[in-house]
């Protein structure tokens, strides 16, 4: 081979290295799909449906948050890079074609917040509701990954400020928001972002925001499911459309209040509240913890102070200070009986059947 001819096959090698290595990918790059939204879908059961929408289910299932990025086509078909099998917006047909593993050269980041309100506690006076809104707590303790594990834990709680003693808590209410980052060269700053609805959308949104309704069997039900969420006292100062609009985001589980937390305890016990027969007893010699004795979801009270019975924790089958309860004092807890009515005394316990209420013993 002469050197010219030598020459001329190390130019198309090097020109084809190009090709491959530098003119390929900018082109393919060029081409793909552009990137247009974020969002969050929930996955129960292991079903392999990823939904965007807030879901309901009991503790013990499995369940899976997944970030969706979705991207437009020259051709204006949508395409979603996600970890999910399948796939379903509100509104709309995700066909299985359209779903891929994001496998483009740019590096993305991951970034998980839960959508809570501004505070564990709002009073509802002469102003309302200005002022109070849903916020967006970035989970620096959740994998940055496409598809994590739920949690119903509220970020207060992950960091030890929040009102609630129980670590892990395994029910409530929690909603999800999603930031996806597409770096490029730089190492300074994303080429461009993409977040999934926020807190000022959620109660627009409703039912369509991505989250999670974690609810306990039985009569706890229903105070259960407010776990996580802002509790609202209503003054005398409040107008009708604050009560009113308390009203709505209480049963979309946006807020709750301690009234609507009781007066749907009393309902799935099949009597109102003023119906309820109380018996005055000693937290060191309680009744039993039996069907017909205390059980979950028996409220327990001294003056204005009503908690709900939880779990036996202390002596075993015998109500006493160890044991635990459901509090909604300036937010949701679960806090002991001693922690809660401290010092000597009675306090006054009605007991709750599903079938209605049942002289206590």
């Amino acid at each position: 081979m002469t050197l010219h001819r030598i020459t001329v096959v190390s130019v198309a090698v090097v020109a084809v290295l190009i090709l491959f290595l530098v003119v390929l990918p900018w082109a393919q790059e060029e081409l793909a799909p552009e990137p247009v939204a974020a969002w969050v879908a929930v996955e129960l059961g292991g079903s392999g449906v990823a939904r965007v929408g807030t879901l309901r289910t009991t503790p013990g299932t499995e369940c899976r948050l997944h970030a969706v990025l979705e991207a437009r086509g020259r051709g204006g078909e949508s395409v979603f890079y996600t970890d999910a099998e399948a796939l379903e917006i509100p509104g709309r047909t995700v066909s299985p074609e359209s779903l891929r593993r994001w496998d483009r050269s740019q590096e993305v980041k991951v970034l998980w917040f839960t959508v809570e309100g501004l505070r564990a506690f709002w009073e509802l006076g002469a102003d309302g509701f200005d002022g109070f809104g849903f916020e967006s707590s970035f989970r620096a303790d959740w994998p940055r990954t496409w598809s994590i594990p739920c949690a119903v834990d509220s970020s207060s709680q992950a960091f030890g400020q929040g009102f609630d003693s129980l670590e892990p808590r395994e029910f409530g209410t929690q909603r999800y928001q999603v930031r996806i980052e597409i770096w490029g060269v730089s190492r300074i700053a994303p080429e461009v972002r993409f977040t999934s609805w926020s807190g000022e959308e959620l109660p627009i949104r409703g039912d369509d925001f991505p989250g999670l309704i974690v609810r306990l069997p039985g009569l706890l039900g229903a105070a259960s499911e407010v776990f996580g969420l802002t509790q609202v006292a209503v003054t005398d100062e409040a107008s009708p459309e604050a009560r009113e609009r308390l009203a709505d985001w209480g049963r979309r589980r946006l807020v709750f209040s301690r009234a609507q937390v009781l007066t749907e305890l009393t309902e799935t016990a099949g009597s109102g509240w003023a119906a309820l027969e109380w018996r005055e007893v000693d937290l060191s010699d309680g009744p039993e913890w039996t069907p017909t004795g205390a059980a979950p979801g028996d409220p327990l009270r001294v003056a204005e102070r009503v908690v709900l019975l939880y779990e036996d924790r202390g002596l075993p089958g015998r109500l006493d200070r160890a044991d635990l309860a459901f509090d909604f004092t300036k937010g949701s807890g679960v806090r002991s009986l001693g922690e809660i009515f401290v010092g000597d005394g009675l306090v006054e316990w009605a007991h709750l059947t599903t079938e209605g209420t049942e002289r206590t013993r």
